[in-house]
């Protein structure tokens, strides 16, 4: 109910222990693996061929076999693997439970709980091998494509995203630029980071190596300002945001199921990061979520319009994020279903009497009530605690926390009464403690903390 009754995939599950010969049981989910194919064309093909070729393939496969949302699934983990994010691909395919009993994604090693296999004409299992196993990642050109590197991309206009291999003894990376996109180019000089280049003409090429990006700017020959090129260097590491890869990232929480929800993060201490993209999607439907970015570029508020409260969630929430410092480009992402990240607001506390207090569902709270019902806990504290206290906060008597799905409370004179709610049909967030505060044995004042 509430969207809370959706089944999560088990990426270490088996649908069926039947064995291929290869001593790994089908079914059995086996992690993605690291490795990237190598192919070569039988015939020189550019970078923009293929690329044509693989979207051609993704647009066309839905109509052949198998259903269109897995289809879709697969494209976004191809995406996110041709991106070097390994983490973000596995996420999606455990999300659309999805088993590779070999840990690849190819013609012979997919499989679903609703079709047993994912097949595709034997017309198209040249693209099978090109494109489900990623392969515009690391692709040795034929003949005719030697002068496109596949290692640098355009992340926006006049930003370029460039993928340089740290794990080279000598790490670097020709990246070419243009300063105005003319048949007739006048004379041109340009700048690296303000400083003058030996290089002129519209047209250059210049050296990324290890981490150090730049800003190339270049001008007419009065030296009047033409155009720029910011070059950027993706970075596998996570130094930008505060985190790890246990407590994550990005926090993502929602007040309720009517598919609104906001992300957060935090820059590190000595990096002032910017954004530099971010997206918000469901795999299956593969159009973006809508956001809006907050003016500190330290959160995000987004709105999915076609999440339905009352019924299941079948994908995941994709979020991708792409922060620089200075040249350095990282990205984060982070997956969720809503009823994950569903944190209820604070609750009202109002008095019934001298003995009595009782509580509301919070005005943000989807509805109907018993739709969407929430559980309480309350405990009792002694005057001049805290509602955070955990320990020691009753004479070394441990506090008792009382679970409930009642909304009245009997109060005793003294003590501060705290009361927290939970969606009670899904194990996510408790709302923030509410108080309710009685001024000292035997006084008639009582004080109430209003909600946030």
């Amino acid at each position: 109910m509430g969207g809370c009754v959706g089944s999560h995939h088990d990426s270490s599950g088996s649908l069926n222990e039947n064995s291929d010969g290869t001593g790994v049981a089908l079914g059995r989910n086996q992690p993605l693996k690291r490795d990237k194919p190598k192919w070569k064309s039988d015939y020189p093909m550019t970078d923009g061929q293929l690329r044509s070729k693989r979207d051609e393939f993704w647009d066309t496969a839905p109509a052949f076999e198998g259903r269109k949302e897995i289809w879709d699934a697969l494209r976004a983990a191809a995406h996110a693997f041709e991106s070097n994010d390994h983490e973000l691909a596995q996420a999606i395919i455990d999300g659309a439970s999805i088993t590779l009993p070999h840990g690849y994604i190819n013609s012979q090693a997919l499989r679903h709980p609703l079709r047993n296999e994912l097949e595709v004409p034997e017309t198209l299992s040249i693209m099978i091998f090109v494109i489900l196993n990623i392969l515009l990642l690391i692709i040795q050109p034929g003949k005719g494509n030697e002068s496109q590197p596949p290692n640098y991309s355009i992340l926006q206009p006049n930003v370029l995203a460039v993928e340089v291999n740290l794990a080279e003894s000598n790490p670097m990376v020709n990246v070419s630029l243009r300063c105005e996109e003319t048949d007739n180019p006048r004379e041109v000089s340009w700048q690296y980071n303000g400083a003058p280049m030996d290089q002129h003409g519209n047209d250059i090429t210049v050296t990324v190596e290890e981490l150090f990006g730049g800003n190339y700017t270049c001008y007419d020959s009065e030296g009047a300002f033409l155009n720029y090129t910011l070059v950027l260097v993706r970075s596998s590491g996570h130094k930008i945001l505060m985190g790890s890869g246990d407590t994550g990232y990005i926090a993502c929480t929602s007040q309720n199921y009517n598919g609104s929800f906001q992300c957060s993060w935090s820059w590190s201490p000595d990096r002032n990061g910017e954004v530099m993209f971010v997206t918000a999607t469901r795999w299956s439907k593969g159009s973006e979520i809508s956001c809006a970015l907050g003016s500190s570029q330290q959160s995000i508020s987004c709105q999915d319009q076609t999440y339905c409260p009352y019924a299941e969630e079948v994908d995941r929430i994709v979020i991708e994020l792409g922060v620089r410092h200075k040249y350095r480009l990282e990205k984060y992402s982070v997956s969720f279903y809503i009823n994950e990240i569903v944190k209820p607001d604070k609750l009202e506390i109002t008095k019934i009497d001298q003995s009595k207090i009782e509580w509301e569902y919070p005005r943000t709270w989807s509805v109907p009530d018993s739709y969407f019902p929430l559980t309480f806990e309350v405990k009792e504290l002694p005057h001049k605690k805290d509602c955070t206290c955990e320990s020691k906060c009753r004479r070394n008597k441990p506090v008792k926390v009382n679970t409930t799905q009642d909304r009245q409370w009997t109060v005793k004179k003294g003590f501060i009464i705290c009361v927290r709610a939970q969606d009670a049909l899904c194990n996510s967030s408790w709302s923030d403690w509410s108080q309710y505060i009685t001024r000292g044995k035997g006084s008639r004042k009582y004080r109430r903390s209003n909600p946030q």
